[in-house]
């Protein structure tokens, strides 16, 4: 989108003090006798500033968004006309012709953060996976010697033991499927 000129910005200003000639009014403006909504009004006609019910029309559609959100016009058009576009606060390129966002806030090529080595997650995933495997086996050795025939763990620390042991494997589990599914993402390079 084109970044507004100094005139729009003006002219931005001048609606915006019209707007709260109209809104002055303690509680918002009050509609008028006649039509309530230009453009149900209008249809496919033209606005005719000779017609006394367009300019009625017109009021009241004004006098409606006015009620329906107090100050809204101030926010929006200060808010472009003297906070965005204000040069010392830097928001939007100077040197360009359309909004695009100051030079201050596209980050340099060189200090971008890099991407994490694919071989070092790579190897501390699979590292994970064997000491997952390495717990599961060692949890399984520890119900075979803690369980008795029927494979009831009679003693209560033992059972709490085995809980804590499949909540670790658990944990390490998710993590293991988290960056498997992150490195199998659509845009990820698998190596």
């Amino acid at each position: 989108m084109a970044k507004p000129s100094e005139k729009d910005i003006e002219c931005g200003g001048k609606l915006m003090q019209i707007l709260n000639a109209i809104d002055g009014r303690f509680g918002g403006p009050f509609p008028t006798d006649g039509p309530e909504d230009l453009l149900a009004l209008l249809g496919d006609d033209e606005f005719d500033s000779d017609r006394v019910e367009h300019l009625q029309a017109l009021y009241n559609s004004l006098a409606a968004l006015l009620r329906t959100s107090a100050s809204f016009h101030n926010r929006i058009i200060a808010g472009m006309c003297y906070v965005i576009m204000y040069d010392k606060n830097e928001i939007i390129d100077p040197d360009s012709d359309t909004l695009d966002l100051h030079p201050r806030f596209k980050a340099p090529a060189d200090s971008a953060v890099p991407e994490p080595d694919a071989t070092l997650a790579v190897d501390l995933l699979s590292a994970l996976e064997a000491s997952t495997r390495e717990m599961i086996a060692e949890r399984d050795c520890f119900y075979e010697g803690c369980s008795n025939d029927e494979g009831v763990i009679p003693d209560d620390e033992d059972r709490d033991a085995l809980s804590d042991m499949d909540a670790a494997i658990d944990r390490n589990q998710a993590v293991i499927a988290r960056a498997k599914s992150f490195h199998q993402a659509p845009g990820r390079s698998a190596t």
